[in-house]
């Protein structure tokens, strides 16, 4: 397997420095390498290596939510607070709708599994948007308006409420006692839980970093291993890992600047090879048969569901004060599916939910043509 990976890490690397030279995203060169380098094209990845690909693709997940936490102020948040809720929300709910609309009279698929695939399209990705925003607050772009941070805000939101409502509907549709009312219960009870757990950790760890001296790479780790921890804890317990995640990064921020600083640097570091991992994978999962004879009923139902979500940004924005091209960036940049997509969209398959190769398949569709378009987009806007 380590091999493999080297094979993998030095062709993915290559690929990057390719496309940045020819004046595409180096991400749109990974996605490529993991398609060509997949099960279904060469076939050239250890099968064990993708045995652990939605572990690898978790980790990365966590990585990019700690920086995440570490790049948001109090001062930006509040500014922007209410926008970001309803960005979190408003476009998420109108192209899950939409989505199951056109799934129930497209696909024929039955209401319940309608909505649950609806939840599964909808989110956006944290893996493509958190890190290009990350930049941007780091080259001081955008500041002004602080659209990187509404935009690293709403998509945490928009995961939270997707992985809530998708826990719930896969309940009733696997013949769960769970109801739909549920589904407004759950999602304000887990962001409560996912914040005062997240906060909790967040001056535990304050406490220790002050009290002992630690170095910044132990430190580094040891926020590593209890964000893997939290995430473990919402199969447990009711929480909203992804949140309490965040707001860890959050207190460290606000109690310990310079420390959150340092380590920010430290996972830029790590997220060099968590990058690599993440979009090659993301690219090996693509299965081109697995299309079959849904690809361009697919394709409808994807562009229906993203121009939903294009006008629910808007709605969102309205009396913003933004400018229309900074609610353009905005429609551009939340675009992208990839991270919950590719945790989530075999579930259903996996348990034998009718139309579960479907989902699976138009899922994966979604990823491969918004990935590039989340990429390319907000480049071509954010001048």
């Amino acid at each position: 397997m380590l091999s493999s990976l080297a094979v993998v890490i030095i062709i993915s690397l290559l690929m990057f420095y390719l496309f940045d030279r020819i004046k595409l995203h180096g991400l749109i060169g990974l996605i490529l390498t993991g398609v060509i380098l997949g099960p279904y094209v060469l076939n050239l990845i250890d099968p064990k290596l993708l045995e652990f690909s939605s572990e690898f693709r978790m980790l990365a997940l966590i990585i990019i939510l700690i920086r995440a936490g570490l790049s948001i102020k109090k001062t930006e948040l509040n500014k922007i607070g209410n926008y970001a809720a309803s960005m979190g929300l408003v476009p998420f709910f109108i192209e899950a709708a939409l989505v199951a609309v056109a799934s129930f009279y497209i696909l024929d698929m039955e209401p319940v599994i309608a909505i649950m695939f609806g939840f599964i399209m909808a989110p956006v990705s944290p893996a493509i948007i958190i890190p290009q925003m990350l930049g941007m607050k780091e080259g001081r772009l955008g500041s002004g308006s602080k659209i990187p941070t509404l935009l690293i805000a709403a998509t945490s939101i928009d995961n939270v409420t997707a992985m809530t409502a998708f826990g719930i509907i896969l309940g009733i549709a696997s013949g769960g006692q769970s109801s739909l009312s549920n589904i407004a219960l759950r999602i304000p009870l887990s962001i409560i839980l996912g914040i005062l757990l997240g906060l909790l950790v967040g001056y535990a760890l304050v406490r220790l970093f002050n009290r002992y001296d630690i170095r910044d790479t132990k430190k580094t780790l040891l926020f590593l291993f209890v964000a893997i921890l939290i995430y473990g804890l919402e199969k447990i317990i009711p929480i909203s890992s992804l949140l309490a995640i965040i707001t860890v990064g959050f207190v460290i921020l606000e109690k310990d600047e310079p420390t959150a600083h340092r380590l920010a640097l430290k996972f830029n570091k790590i997220w060099i090879f968590a990058e690599i991992l993440l979009f090659v994978l993301i690219g090996a999962q693509f299965n081109f048969t697995a299309l079959g004879g849904v690809a361009v009923k697919g394709l409808v139902i994807i562009l229906i569901g993203l121009l939903g979500r294009s006008v629910g940004v808007l709605i969102s924005l309205m009396g913003s004060g933004f400018k229309l091209n900074e609610k353009l960036f905005c429609v551009a940049s939340y675009l992208p599916k990839a991270t919950v997509q590719a945790a989530i969209a075999a579930i259903p398959l996996s348990m034998g939910i009718k139309d579960g190769d479907v989902i699976l398949a138009i899922a994966t569709l979604s990823i491969i043509l918004t990935t590039p378009l989340g990429i390319v987009a907000p480049r071509l806007f954010r001048p």
